[in-house]
């Protein structure tokens, strides 16, 4: 998808990320419940079968689906399809994965990345990726 956190605007930061975690919290066709009975009969684990991540030029969403079953594919590309644009954001979802990427952003916290955030700024000067690392966003503000 074409929605990266270079996208963003100050008062975005971090969106883009937390539609990413939000998508698999259910969508217009898929509750939560349905994503979590899909992966379990697809035999897929969170993670290494499905999984996305948000860079700061695009969001990638995975899901390595077998294609033995019959319908299978088919429910996949739905899920995907959904996921790419009918996110359902209940609010104690949201509340909930609020508390998650929070805590994400504390254990990413450590010297790798926080070099890499000074860093940024210089290798990007005068561009918007600049200002857009990391694409999690800021804890507060």
């Amino acid at each position: 998808m074409n929605a990266g956190s270079v996208l963003e605007d100050d008062d975005q930061r971090g969106a883009a990320h937390f539609v990413e975690h939000m998508a698999f919290n259910g969508t217009r066709r898929f509750r939560r419940i349905d994503l979590d009975q899909f992966i379990a009969r697809a035999g897929l684990n969170l993670g290494a079968d499905i999984n996305a991540t948000t860079g700061l030029d695009l969001t990638v969403y995975k899901l390595n689906v077998p294609t033995h079953q019959p319908g299978l594919m088919l429910q996949a590309l739905d899920i995907l399809r959904d996921m790419a644009g009918d996110v359902s954001f209940e609010p104690q979802e949201v509340e909930s994965e609020r508390s998650i990427i929070l805590e994400e952003w504390r254990m990413s916290r450590g010297a790798p990345a926080r070099a890499f955030e000074s860093a940024v700024p210089l290798f990007f000067e005068g561009s918007p990726y600049a200002e857009r690392a990391p694409p999690i966003g800021k804890a507060s503000g």
